[in-house]
């Protein structure tokens, strides 16, 4: 479907929204100016035939763990053209990060039922900031009442719950080596975005590294600006090198 759903992420507190970020560097540039959250998946305004019902969303949702769970990592997955990424200048050993995006027709599409948890997470915690919620609160609530929109996968809980456990550190560990950037200057979509790449590289063992890097770069491609990727991917490898 071709119908998106946007919304202004730029939280409430904040005087200005950061300027472009240099692929190799996280000092402002100029131009950047607002972010489009855009989420492909939101409602359309007439065609219905691509909605999942609450049931059917169950049925997929195990078909696709079984299948995808251990399948993290992006660079495997068919689909993508060769068109390269920033990266930084040098990566932590072992960091694999993605180096092809999605073609036209893949754009605001993740295959994966590890990708689709992990962009359910970056938006559950990008409404919750939006809302002026605690996010452990809105998930909470989401748990509640799963008939009244897709049910939830497990790593979504996860992730959500595993931010909401180290929001204090995690946010300190990107106030650390964000070079300057505030958290409160980023979008509110990067926010969420490096929150949960954060807590993957730093609290999940199961998740290497690179990989997080990876998907990370491939939601801020499907959510946030243009120069999102680049910015996440710089940030969240220099904190793959620490932790490492």
């Amino acid at each position: 479907m071709s119908d998106r759903l946007e919304f202004s992420s730029a939280p409430a507190s904040s005087t200005r929204e950061p300027q472009d970020v240099d692929p190799e560097s996280t000092a402002p540039v100029a131009g950047r100016e607002g972010v489009t959250f855009r989420d492909a998946d939101a409602h359309a305004s007439t065609d219905t035939s691509d909605v999942e019902s609450p049931e059917s969303a169950h049925v997929d949702d195990a078909l696709d763990d079984a299948q995808d769970d251990e399948r993290d990592d992006v660079s495997e997955d068919e689909g993508w053209s060769s068109a390269p990424l920033p990266v930084p200048s040098s990566l932590p050993e072992g960091a694999v990060l993605s180096d092809r995006r999605p073609r036209r027709h893949d754009r605001g599409r993740l295959t994966s039922a590890r990708s689709k948890a992990r962009k359910a997470a970056v938006e559950l915690l990008y409404e919750a900031e939006q809302r002026g919620m605690n996010a452990g609160t809105l998930l909470e609530e989401r748990l509640a009442r799963p008939t009244t929109q897709t049910p939830l996968r497990d790593y979504t809980v996860a992730c959500v719950k595993g931010v909401v456990d180290h929001w204090a550190e995690i946010d300190e560990t990107l106030e650390t080596y964000s070079r300057g950037w505030r958290l409160s200057r980023m979008p509110a979509v990067d926010r969420a975005i490096l929150r949960v790449g954060t807590w993957e590289i730093l609290h999940n063992d199961d998740v290497p590294g690179g990989v997080a890097v990876s998907e990370a770069v491939v939601i801020a491609q499907v959510l946030s600006t243009d120069d999102s990727p680049s910015f996440v991917n710089g940030l969240l490898s220099r904190v793959v090198e620490v932790a490492g």
